[in-house]
């Protein structure tokens, strides 16, 4: 067999029989979700489909539980129905969402200049910036990294519309 030819494993070939069980209820609570959401919308499979370029088909599945969603695909639902993701997510979900999103934005700030201690001993948060430092708490630090998150996503979906040659219906 060829490099090229090799079979690709997907993921939950590599989950035990629990594991697989807890990730199809997964997919289901989200689905669950998606439906819950899109309803309040008033939108049909096809509207939503639409709006985030997918078919009725793909939406089927993601509501069903029958499919994983992507989480591009799940921001990209999150959008149209203008809500944040989280609220599409199950407890587990939501939580690995926040995980990323503050290592997102942690890696954001180093880049920035400044330097994130974080103590767990203490439940506090060291920010360094040239030559100023500040001590927060925990809580105080994740609502912060959320407020930056929400203020850049507003700012370049703001610039984006304004700037934009065409519109999309959303």
């Amino acid at each position: 067999m060829k490099h090229s030819e090799k079979k690709r494993t997907s993921k939950t070939e590599c989950l035990n029989p629990i594991e697989k069980w807890m990730e199809s209820q997964r997919n289901i609570q989200i689905g669950y979700y998606i439906k819950k959401h899109r309803k309040l919308n008033k939108l049909t499979q096809e509207e939503l489909g639409k709006r985030i370029g997918r078919t009725t088909s793909s939406i089927q599945k993601y509501e069903s539980g029958k499919t994983e969603v992507p989480r591009s695909v799940l921001e990209s639902i999150a959008a149209a129905l203008n809500i944040h993701p989280i609220y599409l997510l199950d407890s587990l979900g939501s939580c690995e969402y926040l995980d990323q999103l503050e290592e997102s934005t942690v890696s954001f700030l180093a880049s920035l200049g400044f330097k994130i201690e974080f103590n767990s001993v203490t439940d506090t948060v060291t920010m360094h910036f040239l030559d100023q430092e500040c001590i927060v708490s925990t809580h105080d630090a994740h609502d912060l990294f959320r407020n930056i998150e929400y203020d850049a996503s507003y700012r370049l979906r703001s610039f984006i519309e304004n700037h934009s040659s065409t519109t999309a219906s959303i």
